[in-house]
C-alpha cells in the first residue's frame, strides 16, 4: 500500500504486488520522490528533464532506463518530429515518464484494471512500445503522400512555397530515419536483455 500520497497520485496501476508509477511533468517533485523512494540514478533522472533524448537503454544494476522516441508529423509545417517517454523499469515496478499527456498511456492506463495480463513489467512495457511503434507508418504514409502530390503538382510549375515543401520533406525524412535508426537499434538491445521479468 502507498502511504505517500504523492505517490499516490502517480500511482497508475497496481496488482498483486506490481506497481506502475507515471508522472506526467518530468519537473515535478512527484518525480523527485520516485527517485528517492527507489533509488534511481540521477543521470537518468536528468535525462528525463532534458527533452530531445534519444532512444537508448542505460543498465543501472537491478533497475533498466530506457528512453524510446515518439515520432510525429506536423501536417502545417510539413515538418518531423519526436518527442519521448521515459521508462525505468524493475522486477515488479514501472515508472514511466513523459512530458503531457499521451493517448496510448491513457488507453493503457484505462485497460489496466480490467487486463490482469498488464500486472507484469514485460508485458506492460511491450504493450506500450507496441503502441509507439504503431505510430511510426502512419507518419511514413502522410509523408509518402505529400512526396506524391509534390511529385504532381511538380510537373506543372515550381516556386518558392513547392520548393519550400520540398526541403522540408526532405528534412522530415532525415529525421524520420535518424529516429526510426535509434528505435531499431534500441529494440535490438531489448531484445539481447536476459531479464525473466522483461520476457
Amino acid at each position: 500500500m502507498i502511504s505517500s500520497p504523492t505517490l499516490q497520485s502517480a500511482l497508475a496501476g497496481e496488482r498483486d504486488g506490481f506497481l506502475w508509477f507515471h508522472v506526467e511533468d518530468p519537473n515535478s517533485s512527484v518525480l523527485d520522490e520516485l527517485a528517492r523512494t527507489y533509488k534511481l540514478h540521477e543521470l537518468a533522472i536528468e535525462d528525463c528533464r532534458v527533452p530531445g533524448t534519444r532512444a537508448k537503454l542505460d543498465d543501472y544494476g537491478d533497475t533498466l532506463f530506457v528512453v524510446a522516441n515518439v515520432l510525429h508529423f506536423d501536417p502545417k509545417r510539413c515538418e518531423c518530429t519526436f518527442t519521448e517517454i521515459d521508462f525505468f523499469l524493475r522486477e515488479n515496478l514501472v515508472i514511466t515518464v513523459r512530458e503531457g499527456p499521451d493517448p496510448v498511456l491513457d488507453q493503457i492506463r484505462a485497460s489496466f484494471a480490467s487486463d490482469e495480463r498488464l500486472a507484469h513489467t514485460g508485458r506492460l512495457f511491450h504493450r506500450i512500445l507496441d503502441g509507439i511503434v504503431d505510430r511510426f507508418l502512419p507518419v511514413l504514409d502522410t509523408i509518402e503522400e505529400r512526396i506524391e502530390n509534390l511529385e504532381e503538382r511538380a510537373v506543372d510549375h515550381t516556386s518558392s512555397a513547392f520548393l519550400s515543401e520540398t526541403f522540408s520533406l526532405k528534412r522530415s525524412l532525415i529525421e524520420f530515419r535518424r529516429v526510426s535508426i535509434s528505435m531499431r537499434d534500441l529494440l535490438s538491445q531489448l531484445l539481447r536483455r536476459e531479464e525473466s521479468w522483461l520476457q
